[in-house]
């Protein structure tokens, strides 16, 4: 029983570089066939090779879930296996009854320096039995990835760039910026996004419950949008880029409507290439977009 329980320790003093007694937070992507990608995160504590906590499916985005998960840690086959039980909390519009549970099986390998959790999972309906979907899961220990996050300065956005450093380092490759890419940023966050070409099409609207959301929209100093009360149709607004990293977008909540926070998606579009953005603004804090030349 003490080997066991000494070899679980080193388990997780491993795959973490943490000790047992706190929380242990991976970040990273959810892919579903047939769906997008949504971003994901655990966070969960251990006694003995038992683990309980909970999961944030859509991370700051229009449908966050959190979800309470519980599982087991096999220290010698380095796999870690948890399901989640029940809903805490969502943003979700969908009837609680149309959940679909995760049940996941992931192995731990090293990466580049970080510790990461792959693996595939099935989902299941409530009652246990009934199959809703199935994918592949990439989460990064938060410890890695904020360390190599420190490097890449206070400006940049932490959710962008944790995931995008999670799909780097679980594909080798760096993040895409070709085609279309979906991001997501805090209240008060923000991101550079590269955008080739003279012109860029903005397009804003509501993505969760339509309930009398207000914002206002700039272009540097050029007001696009003021007191705008956004719908589930898109406005879509023309802007000449300047060039050089001058270009500065801020989407700003003037007005959380009856279900706080703004659940406001903003799409930008630079020739061949459209970013997809969910800003769930809170008031005071704006989220800013750099579109900078390549």
């Amino acid at each position: 029983m003490k080997i066991i329980v000494v070899t679980l320790f080193l388990f997780l003093i491993h795959i973490t570089g943490y000790a047992q007694e706190q929380d242990l937070v991976f970040w990273g992507t959810l892919s579903v066939k047939g769906s997008k990608p949504y971003t994901y995160r655990i966070q969960f504590r251990d006694s003995a090779n038992k683990i309980t906590g909970f999961s944030v499916t859509d991370i700051q985005g229009p449908d966050q879930t959190r979800t309470a998960i519980t599982g087991t840690i096999d220290p010698v086959r380095k796999e870690f296996s948890f399901r989640e039980t029940r809903l805490i909390s969502t943003r979700s519009r969908m009837s609680r009854d149309s959940f679909c549970y995760i049940h996941a099986r992931l192995k731990l390998s090293e990466k580049k320096g970080a510790r990461l959790l792959r693996g595939s999972f099935t989902g299941y309906m409530k009652d246990g039995r009934t199959l809703c979907g199935s994918g592949t899961m990439t989460l990064v220990s938060e410890g890695d990835v904020l360390d190599k996050l420190m490097k890449m300065g206070p400006k940049a956005d932490t959710v962008v760039r944790l995931i995008e450093k999670a799909d780097a380092l679980a594909t080798g490759e760096p993040a895409a910026t070709a085609g279309k890419q979906h991001l997501t940023l805090n209240p008060g966050g923000q991101a550079t996004l590269p955008c080739p070409g003279g012109v860029a099409l903005l397009e804003v609207w509501d993505h969760g419950k339509i309930d009398g959301d207000i914002i206002s929209l700039r272009h540097n100093d050029i007001i696009l949008m003021e007191h705008y009360r956004i719908g589930a149709e898109r406005e879509q607004r023309k802007i000449l880029l300047k060039g050089e990293g001058s270009d500065r977008v801020r989407l700003i909540a003037e007005h959380e409507g009856a279900e706080p926070p703004v659940t406001v998606r903003l799409s930008c579009t630079c020739g061949k290439r459209t970013y997809t953005i969910d800003a769930s603004s809170a008031i005071g804090h704006p989220v800013e977009l750099v579109l900078k030349p390549e």
